[in-house]
């Protein structure tokens, strides 16, 4: 494999994505590890990805008509499927909700343990200095503490900076 120059991004070949995006649900299904599993629908995933960039590169530029007939093809798939609309990446860090709601309830039990006048801004600290998770002491900045804790709910009622 070649390095590729400063400044362009090396893709795989195109038999290799298409290969891997076209993956059915019946193969991944028929793996019987778990990790392999995973694996494949992550690999599955990345092809997509990186097929829907290359597809919309080309249609920045105007060029769809040179796009490779094995990625329009892939694409036109993808479309038929999802309403007319290429799907968006799925790419990056999975957001950590569950850790999220952990560290809002630490802090909402820590307000409800303080006597007299409840200071969120001592809450936030005593969680920041004591925060555990599964059986790991966790380091949480405490901005990003009182962030989580202050999120308004879907429903509209956040948590008030008085309780």
């Amino acid at each position: 494999m070649t390095q590729p120059r400063k400044g362009e991004k090396y893709r795989p070949e195109i038999a290799s994505l298409v290969r891997d995006a076209l993956t059915t649900r019946r193969e991944i299904e028929g793996e019987s590890d778990p990790r392999e599993r995973q694996r494949i629908e992550r690999k599955r995933d990345i092809a997509i990805d990186e097929i829907v960039t290359i597809y919309r590169d080309y249609e920045k530029q105007g060029q769809l008509d040179k796009l490779p007939p094995d990625i329009r093809i892939v694409c036109a798939q993808l479309m038929d499927r999802n309403a007319g609309k290429l799907p968006t990446r799925k790419g990056g860090r999975p957001p950590d909700e569950h850790k999220k709601l952990l560290i809002a309830v630490a802090v909402k039990e820590t307000l409800e343990a303080q006597a007299g006048r409840k200071s969120v801004t001592d809450a936030v600290r005593h969680v920041h200095k004591t925060f555990v998770l599964n059986g790991k002491r966790c380091t949480v900045p405490e901005n990003t503490i009182r962030d989580y804790y202050m999120i308004v709910r879907p429903d509209g009622n956040g948590p008030s900076r008085s309780s």
